[in-house]
Order: structure tokens, then C-alpha cells, then sequence
């Protein structure tokens, strides 16, 4: 077991049909201009709130505990496939999943196995594990509806009337809008 790899299972944020389902859009003329546009959203989304909505997989990774809890270093976590505690370059102690209870929301193992010997090396905890979505929550597939309009309406390619019939066209910095913001705030992990 090495270092942390991580696999995909494919899971959009929302696919082209769920946008499509979203909106009314019955014309498949539309699909070439929209796709790109919610991959877009889709890695967007999953790098600002640095969540992955793919089910995810971690093996091989080396942790630190304190007392009697392990901390994960991604949330939400799915299922643990393998807990062990390296005790000497030759031999990894393997823990039963009765030796430990799962807190997915909070990315944490707690060890309740007064048997344990815990190692002296904080980081000898080595764990599989799956983490991620199984199901996207229907606030962020709110937010990736409407940040792939804003970016298919361009909203942020602003004018402003300066008088005179004349304007000005500028592009809005921000790559989110605030009220995408606040909603993938509650999802971001920090």
C-alpha cells in the first residue's frame, strides 16, 4: 500500500439531461452548446467545494490519530473498506469494523475497542476508504442549473448606459455568482 490514488465513478453534479429536465428544453439542437457548459459547471463546482460528487476512492492512506479517533482528510465518507495499523515495516495489524465506529458526515473513525494498543507512531493508521456523494443534494443541483445559465445567458457580460446613447461593456470578475456562493458554501470543505 503506497500513497493516496484516487478513482472516479463518472457522477456528475447534474447531467445534460437533468439541466435539460430543469428548464423545459425539448430541442436536441441545443445539446452541443450545453454540454460543455455543464462539464464546465460540474469541475467548477467540484474544485470550489473541494467535495467529490463521484464516490471517490482513497487506499493506502496514512493518518494520524488522536486518542481514540482517526480524522479523514475528505467528507463525506462512504463506506471503509480497510483499517490497519502499520506496528513494524513487516506487519500491518488488520482492525475488524467491530473494533471502530464510522462518522461519515464528520470524516472520522472512532476506535472503541479498548484492546487496541494504539501505536506510538501517530501516523501508523492506514485506511481504504470511499468517500464523496451517492446521491448530489438537490441544492447543488440547483446551484449547477443556475450557474450553467448564467455562463449559457453570459450574465456576466454587463453594460452600463453612460449617457448619450453610448455604453460600456464589461465581464464580471467573479467566476460565481453570490447566490451560487452561498449555496456551495454549505457543501465546501476547508
Amino acid at each position: 500500500m503506497g500513497g493516496a490514488f484516487l478513482l472516479g465513478a463518472n457522477m456528475s453534479v447534474i447531467t445534460l439531461n437533468e439541466y435539460k429536465l430543469f428548464k423545459g428544453i425539448n430541442n436536441p439542437k441545443q445539446d452541443t452548446q450545453l454540454q460543455p457548459l455543464i462539464d464546465a459547471v460540474n469541475s467548477i463546482i467540484e474544485e470550489y467545494c473541494q467535495v467529490s460528487f463521484s464516490g471517490s476512492v482513497a487506499t493506502g492512506v496514512r493518518l494520524n490519530q488522536s486518542n481514540y479517533y482517526i480524522i479523514l482528510p475528505d467528507t463525506p465518507i462512504i463506506s471503509v473498506e480497510y483499517l490497519g495499523i502499520k506496528r513494524s515495516s513487516e506487519y500491518t495489524e488488520e482492525l475488524d469494523s467491530s473494533q471502530y465506529i464510522l462518522h461519515p458526515k464528520e470524516g472520522t473513525i472512532e476506535l472503541i475497542d479498548p484492546s487496541i494498543n494504539l501505536p506510538r507512531n501517530p501516523r501508523a493508521f492506514i485506511v481504504d476508504y470511499t468517500y464523496g456523494y451517492t446521491v448530489v443534494p438537490f441544492a447543488l443541483k440547483q446551484a449547477a442549473v443556475e450557474l450553467t445559465t448564467y455562463y449559457d445567458k453570459r450574465e456576466f457580460n454587463k453594460s452600463k448606459d453612460i449617457g448619450n446613447g453610448q455604453s460600456v461593456d464589461f465581464t464580471d470578475a467573479s467566476i460565481l455568482p453570490s447566490h451560487i456562493r452561498t449555496i456551495l458554501d454549505m457543501f465546501r470543505v476547508l
